[in-house]
């Protein structure tokens, strides 16, 4: 039988996880991020970050605004489609 502390056990059933999918791997959470408590996942392709769902702010915005490449850095968007719910066959 597991047994928490009800403070962490509170903290876990209000927190969420957002992962940031990578191009590279990264070796260490930049230091620019620290603030965030990010850690890296999927050997280093994803910088995952866990937020408190009733704070009153998540701190996502700021997190998002803050991993923008500058101005003068190219960007790349690839927009994801989600899985379709109907069935493979033909209408």
């Amino acid at each position: 039988m597991l047994v928490e502390k009800k403070e962490e056990l509170m903290r876990k059933m209000g927190s969420k996880r957002m992962a940031l999918q990578l191009n590279s791997p990264l070796q260490a959470v930049p230091a620019q991020f620290s603030k965030y408590h990010l850690t890296l996942a999927a050997g280093g392709k994803e910088l995952v970050y866990t937020y408190d769902t009733k704070a009153e702010e998540s701190g996502i915005t700021g997190l998002l605004d803050d991993s923008r490449p500058p101005a003068s850095a190219s960007r790349t968007c690839r927009p994801r489609r989600a899985p379709s719910r109907r069935s493979s066959s033909t209408w």
